[in-house]
């Protein structure tokens, strides 16, 4: 092979991997997390899990790479809103009427910030949300950062704290601070605040009773004066007396 066409090789492979390397930074996150969710490992992951992964790359699109919403069943109603993530995916048909005690789902990915920000010794490890430990459960289903499905046996956790902790012994970096706070997120779930008490009626005013109408006092009557006594009168006509008599 002559030296020019040497030249000429290296320069196709240069240029090819240039075009690689402007096509890995034009894709987008939606794009890498489909990737990621189209290439987890394990046989024993839940496609249900890792399909709501690929719906969850669209909502970190649209949050710089980050999951929004608060902690537990809140967050939940966030990121699965209307046009989000399928709730059935996660077995949460009735999620608009369920509170933190009824739900069966941990959600704690709103603490991880985004994710690219997050040291690869510590992010693939980091769970995003998983299945609560509840009696009856023998298998606790884990989402974790970087799109895989994980399966802990349910006897070495109690709660949400257990699982965390659990998790955090797998870390290469335990005692980086997502863990501090991805355990104050589970406690937070594991013992949720009770509902507000009802904010009480608004005390109405009595209205005192309106007084009757008191009638407008009449006028006294006039004073009836006594009818005056009869006189003496004219003199009665005297008596008429024998007719004249004539004669003729």
């Amino acid at each position: 092979m002559t030296h020019h066409n040497k030249e000429k090789g290296m320069k196709k492979i240069v240029f090819t991997l240039v075009l690689s390397g402007v096509a890995a930074l034009c894709a987008g996150p939606y794009d890498r997390a489909l990737q990621k969710a189209r290439h987890v490992a394990g046989p024993g992951g839940d496609q249900a899990m890792r399909q709501a992964w690929i719906q969850m790359g669209g909502v970190m699109h649209a949050h710089r790479g980050a999951l929004p919403g608060p902690g537990g069943v809140a967050g939940l109603k966030v990121i699965c809103g209307p046009g989000r993530v399928d709730p059935a995916l996660l077995r949460l048909r009735d999620l608009p009427r369920m509170d933190e005690r009824h739900c069966p789902v941990a959600y704690v990915g709103n603490e991880l910030g985004a994710l690219r920000m997050l040291p690869k010794t510590v992010g693939p490890g980091c769970p995003v949300l998983f299945t609560k430990p509840a009696p009856g459960v023998t298998t606790i289903d884990v989402l974790l950062a970087n799109g895989h499905v994980k399966r802990i046996d349910a006897r070495y956790t109690r709660n949400c704290v257990g699982v965390i902790r659990y998790l955090k012994r797998e870390s290469r970096e335990p005692g980086h601070p997502v863990w501090a706070r991805l355990e104050q997120a589970a406690a937070r779930i594991d013992n949720p605040l009770p509902p507000p008490p009802p904010k009480p009626a608004p005390a109405v005013r009595p209205v005192p009773p309106r007084p009757a109408p008191v009638p407008a006092p009449r006028p006294a009557p006039a004073p009836i004066r006594p009818a005056p006594a009869p006189g003496p009168g004219p003199a009665p006509a005297p008596a008429p007396g024998p007719k004249p008599y004539r004669s003729w």
